[in-house]
């Protein structure tokens, strides 16, 4: 086994943010030497819920900051600077927040990359914006299509935004890492949680922008239920091809042909009364038997396991072995497993969190001055030339998570093949799928719909598109060519897929012994669920996260389109910059599996941490959390407008009554302190509702935010698409499109002051490059490739 990926590499954990220490646990987790630099009273987030229930200490902090070194650092103090820039000029990377120096920490370290991760930025229009994850969600377009379209919207649960800004991070840093050598030296880089949060929401903006509609709030065009058995709720996805497959699993034959469901479209339109025969037909199985039934056909489902559940009744991760322990001052603790499986190099957590200064007096002066290591850039460098300009990049994946995963490394500058098939274009495309006007631009399919579906268009950019039957024996030959000649293959179907295609890592290894390759199937690729199906929306079932979400009377609830997608690219893609760098170091290659359920799982880990000490779950309360009160959605002016509103002390609940007019409300007993306030939720709500109901949700929210108030409007796509900060980030980029035409996409949040990323390619037609990749990539000659055309290996028009 090798060492691990990151060995080579110092960091300081200067950030006080979920986001920048999560960030900074993924380098310790892949041996990077990291180091927490606290304030004497330490960091805020030790002082963040959910606590143990024996040991009092903050599962947050414990979550994030598994394997580091602890020290701290007066940083107000003359002599607290000082020793802070001794520290910068041993490391390879620092993460830091707004309050820091960063121009005093590059000159220190001219070789190191500083990565500032922030709410909103050092800049722009909500620069002084305070925050919180449901204002993220409020922002991003993501909480305007979560709950139901008769209640408030819901915002999700626990920290997930902030712990996908931390991936989004680590991506970032580990690409300026990569560049390195390269360039000759560090360079500042930046990432906003608000903008990540943004970029990770589902394509309605872009759906909007080519069509002008945008769904009712809670009108859900996706054939996806939540049906409750008698010993906990199921979940599942029935697709077009499997309508027969799901009628004999459930033992309901009558509804195959029945014409309220026999197609599509009818489908669709019925499907509350389907879900509604559904229900009643499980209401008596066991969970078990009923995913069973489903899995069977291989229809995607999966259980709303809970949170403990995870811990002690699921059989497919202790098959596993998913949890782990580490060893802490209470002796030992469980841990999450890994959110990735890496051949060569995998994860080691070494240690707890520290303690509050336990690595003070450290002899810095015996460390390495690593500022000494800067060298001239060997060439100039372009403006545009990404950090992983010269990575090739061929991707076999589909709909939503693989994409991201293709598409981030693509901003980077890799380039990045989009291999489809005829038979198998991407399931984005929406061949032979229901057709929803609102997905196509004017809302016209046109003759060739799979090349203006807005999904497909919305994770595709910068790639070249491929089309070629890797079943038919010349099929397989082009790709194991390209496949020699490229650096990372990602796939994200289901377990053994590559293998059957050919193209597993033990065959490509032979044809290029220092290939990566990343597998993202839903649920890993051992265990009783390795062969299920899975989307997001079962994953997120899967993954504990629905067990948080919903109305207290209501059912396990996805966020919206499915949060686990989007995460599942950001996980894929960290996946593949990690490879990178111990490749770049060894020349070694690897293998890496990463299972988007136990991936995804981290996001929640402090939830789940504190379920298995309590020994109970969670219960679903809205939009309530520990922290605040009130802490909800409030109808504003509008039809379905709607303003999320955070108060988190008394004296900014004193400060909102009176913006509220209503300063005698503040000295009301039920609501005078913050226990009140948290008791009587529920009556706080027709107050607040009869002033919001007054006013437009942009006005209020830039009122409270002015008075220290966390408020955001619940933006619609529209209101994403005319945002103010999104606008000064840049954040749409206008591209052409073949056959789309020309309109604004939403383009991804990693700024490089040196080597930029960008977005600059529409996503390709269904096969539009494949000639020029077959020439001048894989090496076959013109005549070869017209022999592939004839026999319809490399035919562009679906089947």
């Amino acid at each position: 086994m090798s060492a691990a990926a990151l060995a080579a590499f110092r960091v300081l954990d200067l950030s006080e943010s979920i986001a920048g220490q999560y960030c900074c646990r993924l380098f310790a987790d892949f041996g990077a030497d990291v180091t927490l630099v606290e304030s004497p009273e330490g960091s805020d987030i030790r002082r963040v819920a959910p606590f143990h229930p024996t040991d009092g200490d903050s599962l947050l902090f414990f979550h994030l900051n598994l394997g580091k070194r602890s020290v701290t650092v007066d940083r107000a103090s003359e002599a607290g600077q000082a020793e802070l820039l001794a520290l910068m000029r041993q490391a390879d990377l620092a993460v830091v927040g707004l309050d820091a120096d960063r121009e005093a920490l590059q000159r220190a370290n001219p070789h190191a990359v500083v990565a500032l991760v922030s709410d909103f930025g050092a800049d722009g229009p909500y620069r002084h914006w305070h925050s919180c994850e449901m204002i993220v969600q409020a922002l991003s377009g993501m909480m305007h299509v979560n709950g139901a379209g008769d209640r408030e919207p819901l915002y999700g649960a626990g920290h997930r935004a902030h712990y996908a800004a931390g991936v989004g991070a680590y991506i970032m840093a580990l690409a300026a890492l990569y560049a390195r050598p390269r360039i000759g030296r560090g360079q500042q880089v930046a990432l906003d949680v608000a903008m990540n949060t943004a970029a990770m929401a589902p394509p309605a903006t872009l759906e909007y922008a080519y069509s002008g509609m945008q769904d009712p709030r809670g009108e859900r065009r996706s054939p996806f239920m939540v049906v409750q058995c008698r010993d906990g709720w199921v979940s599942t996805w029935v697709h077009l091809h499997l309508w027969t497959g799901f009628c004999r699993a459930l033992e309901l034959p009558a509804l195959e042909h029945d014409p309220r469901f026999a197609r599509g479209k009818e489908r669709q339109d019925n499907w509350a009364a389907l879900t509604e025969i559904v229900q009643k037909r499980v209401a008596e199985w066991s969970g078990d038997d009923c995913l069973a039934r489903l899995l069977r056909e291989r229809i995607a489902a999966a259980k709303a396991y809970t949170p403990v559940q995870l811990w002690s009744g699921t059989p497919h991760l202790q098959q596993r072995n998913y949890w782990e322990a580490v060893p802490t001052k209470w002796g030992a603790r469980p841990i999450l497993g890994p959110a990735h499986r890496f051949g060569a190099t995998p994860r080691r957590v070494q240690s707890g969190p520290p303690e509050l200064g336990a690595d003070n007096g450290q002899p810095f002066s015996l460390l390495r001055d690593r500022s000494a290591a800067v060298i001239d850039p060997p060439h100039e460098v372009k403006p545009g030339h990404g950090p992983l300009a010269g990575v090739r990049v061929l991707e076999f994946t589909t709909a939503w998570a693989g994409p991201m995963a293709g598409r981030i490394l693509a901003f980077l500058g890799a380039e990045v093949i989009k291999v489809e098939s005829a038979s198998r274009p991407d399931t984005w495309r929406m061949h032979n799928a229901v057709v929803q006007a609102k997905r196509y631009p004017d809302g016209e399919p046109g003759a060739r719909p799979y090349n203006r579906a807005a999904l497909f268009n919305s994770q595709n950019h910068n790639k070249l598109g491929l089309t070629l039957d890797i079943k038919h024996a010349k099929g397989l030959a082009a790709m194991q060519k390209l496949a020699a000649v490229s650096d990372v293959v990602i796939c994200n179907f289901t377990a053994g897929t590559l293998d059957r295609m050919g193209a597993g890592y033990g065959t490509l290894r032979k044809l290029r012994p220092d290939i990566i390759v990343v597998e993202m199937p839903g649920f890993g690729n051992s265990g009783e669920l390795s062969k299920a199906a899975a989307n997001g929306a079962t994953m997120e079932m899967a993954a504990g996260m629905c067990a948080m979400i919903g109305y207290p009377d209501g059912a396990p609830t996805t966020t919206g389109q499915v949060y686990p997608d989007p995460m599942g690219g950001y996980n894929g893609a960290a996946a593949v910059l990690t490879a990178l760098m111990h490749r770049q170091a060894t020349g070694e290659g690897q293998c890496i599996e990463m299972s988007q359920v136990e991936a995804s799982m981290q996001f929640i880990g402090e939830e789940l941490l504190y379920a298995i000490a309590a020994k109970e779950d969670p219960v679903r309360h809205g939009n309530r959390v520990r922290w605040a009160a009130p802490h909800d959605a409030y109808q504003a002016a509008g039809d379905d407008a709607w303003v999320a509103i955070a108060i988190a002390t008394d004296e900014e609940w004193r400060r909102f009554c009176v913006i509220m007019g209503n300063a005698a409300l503040a000295a009301d007993r039920r609501f005078a302190t913050f226990e009140a306030r948290w008791k009587h939720q529920d009556v706080l709500r027709q107050p607040i509702t009869a002033w919001t109901r007054q006013h437009d949700k942009h006005l209020i929210a830039n009122r409270l935010q002015a008075a220290g108030i966390r408020g955001a409007p619940v933006n619609t796509p529209k209101d994403v698409m005319e945002s103010p900060y999104l606008a000064a980030r840049k954040a749409f980029v206008p591209l052409n499109h073949p056959e789309a035409g020309r309109h604004a996409y939403m383009t991804l949040p990693f700024r490089f002051d040196l080597t930029p990323g960008g977005q600059y390619r529409a996503s390709p037609c269904l096969g539009a490059d494949t000639r020029k990749i077959l020439i001048d990539i894989a090496g076959l000659s013109p005549q070869e490739v017209d022999e592939l055309d004839r026999e319809g290996v490399t035919s562009s028009i679906p089947a």
